[in-house]
């Protein structure tokens, strides 16, 4: 919703949310619960329906999905018609942009780094055009652990390259924003406009 707010108020971006239906799971795997927050988002945002919003039509710049475990998440559910993998045939620039803060593991802390598995190798990662974090460290250990645990031994260099290219952080922007004296137009804004303006140029 910050995030929300900050690119309205440039008044250069037209923006809707879509709220869609999402669920938590048992220990089973089995869907327990069912929930819904269009209503309380449509008192301050301009809401899609999910029921009726025609994603292709619609040819959006940009879309900003806030999970990226798409069919991986043991608790979590969500209709895989969002799936990363899927909607990414909807727009030029896919982003996600998650919805909590991420923690890098400090030595002897070892379940913490057990519990990287859940969060950092997740389909979205690879399937987003951008990945947006807060801190340039949290970009690294990213990095670092797909780097170890994913990628094979002959995908390793290509692949971590293209990851870097597409892992960012808002301290990075930052201190982009500063050296070129781009005036006072909050980071997450401008970063969205560049993406946009590079679009319409081509």
């Amino acid at each position: 919703a910050e995030c929300y707010r900050l690119l309205a108020e440039t008044g250069e971006l037209e923006l809707y949310l879509l709220p869609v239906p999402y669920g938590f799971k048992n220990v089973k795997g089995e869907l327990r619960e069912r929930l819904y927050e269009g209503e309380s988002f449509r008192k301050k945002y301009s809401v899609l329906e999910y029921e009726s919003v025609n994603l292709q039509s619609l040819q959006a710049d940009i879309i900003v999905s806030p999970t990226a475990f798409d069919h991986v998440n043991p608790v979590f559910s969500l209709d895989p018609f969002y799936d990363s993998k899927k909607i990414k045939a909807f727009t030029p620039h896919l982003i996600y942009l998650p919805d909590f803060q991420v923690a890098v593991p400090k030595e002897g802390e070892d379940k913490a780094y057990y519990n990287q598995r859940y969060y950092i190798p997740l389909p979205g990662i690879a399937h987003c055009d951008y990945s947006i974090f807060q801190k340039e460290e949290t970009v690294e250990e990213y990095l670092s652990y797909w780097k170890e645990n994913v990628f094979s031994q002959e995908d390793k260099a290509g692949g971590e390259g293209l990851l870097r290219k597409k892992c960012i952080s808002l301290e990075s922007l930052e201190r982009t924003s500063k050296k070129e004296n781009l005036g006072a137009m909050p980071i997450i804004a401008k970063f969205f406009l560049s993406i946009v303006d590079e679009e319409n140029s081509i």
